[in-house]
């Protein structure tokens, strides 16, 4: 396949940049390890700006994303979110981030007047006993003052708030509660639930069950008119009965779902509920994370220790066309490795045979 084809298809819609490794927090939904200290340097602010202003040409992505770990963590990291953030706005792409709110006060008090983002995701996993059960007991508070005083409209076009949704925070109580602060703290709520995703960094007994699922789409169906916006972000695993709620017209399949600028599969569930799915095909094809050193990261990596496991390469040092053909050989072996079991049904786009917990693939479907 020649390069100029690959892209006009517009591969890498959606750059998400992890700009340091640490995060302050042992939250024990997040699915991803304490990372081992890497042999390479870490890019500076001036570094981060080289590295953008050498692909995002090339490239052309919709969105500038720092996500994975936390961009306010201290003053070093904040000053290459900065720098991160104004690199994409001088090529007119859109940007943000997303943060546990760790230093979040002391980031906007450094930002000069007249600068401004496009979008910011705060992590708050529930109320105030909920949340500090997972990020500690000053969490709440912090973000709670933030979003009051409302000094960050100078700033941010729009504020998410941006929930890891469990076996343990799913209730019907916690989830009501839930929906009521954010709707007496946002005159503009916005509002995303990610289904946890279950990989091998995250406890059993956090991970969704079926009944988990329904309940949290019927009780974000209740009150979804009263968000500004609100979505589900599935990953296929997460969901174990991802096939039979298409099939039950809960959730939208192949035939209802179209992919957004940014490369994500979205489709509409009831009233101003919409939901994105994640599958792994998409996440190589549409999204690129770049590591704290300037490296092209796998999805898989990015779940190990040395997250600069299976790498595609350094993006400083080689062209974005050799990593993208890396890229591509990979995306044959996940096309390749689709169950013959999945052809034909309507969770066959959405899901690409990656979820493990479905009962067509581990054969306990009922008859």
């Amino acid at each position: 396949m020649e390069w100029s084809r690959r892209m006009t298809e517009h591969y890498f819609r959606t750059l998400s940049l992890m700009v340091n490794t640490e995060c302050g927090m042992q939250c024990p939904h997040c699915d991803l390890p304490a990372y081992d200290r890497s042999s390479h340097e870490h890019l500076s602010p001036d570094g981060w700006a080289e590295l953008l202003d050498k692909i995002l040409p090339v490239i052309r992505p919709e969105v500038v994303a720092l996500a994975a770990r936390e961009p306010f963590f201290d003053a070093k990291t904040r000053g290459i979110t900065k720098r991160v953030l104004q690199t994409a706005q001088n090529h007119g792409i859109r940007s943000g981030l997303v943060s546990n709110g760790t230093n979040i006060n002391t980031f906007f008090q450094e930002l000069d007047p007249l600068f401004r983002f496009d979008y910011m995701d705060l992590s708050l996993e529930g109320a105030k006993e909920v949340d500090a059960e997972s990020r500690g007991r000053t969490h709440f508070g912090t973000i709670e003052r933030f979003l009051d005083q409302t000094a960050y409209r100078k700033h941010v076009d729009r504020v998410y708030i941006s929930t890891t949704m469990t076996a343990v925070n799913s209730s019907e109580k916690q989830l009501e509660e839930h929906f009521s602060w954010i709707l007496d703290h946002m005159d503009q709520p916005n509002l995303a639930l990610l289904l946890l995703y279950p990989n091998h960094n995250v406890s059993k007994k956090l991970v969704l069950k079926a009944g988990d699922v329904k309940r949290i789409i019927r009780l974000a169906t209740l009150v979804s008119s009263k968000f500004n916006d609100i979505f589900l972000e599935v990953f296929p695993g997460s969901v174990p009965n991802l096939y039979q709620l298409i099939e039950e017209g809960l959730l939208p399949g192949d035939d209802e779902v179209m992919r957004d600028q940014d490369g994500v599969l979205c489709g509409h569930v009831e009233e101003n509920l919409m939901i994105r799915y994640m599958n792994p095909r998409d996440l190589l094809k549409y999204h690129l994370r770049i590591s704290p050193e300037g490296f092209a990261l796998s999805p898989s990596g990015i779940e190990k220790e040395d997250y600069l496991t299976g790498n595609y390469g350094n993006l400083l040092l080689e062209e974005v066309s050799v990593v993208q053909c890396r890229v591509d050989e990979e995306i044959e072996s996940v096309i390749a490795s689709i169950p013959v079991s999945c052809q034909g049904k309507r969770c066959f786009e959405i899901c690409r045979g990656s979820n493990r917990r479905c009962p067509i693939l581990n054969g306990t479907e009922k008859e």
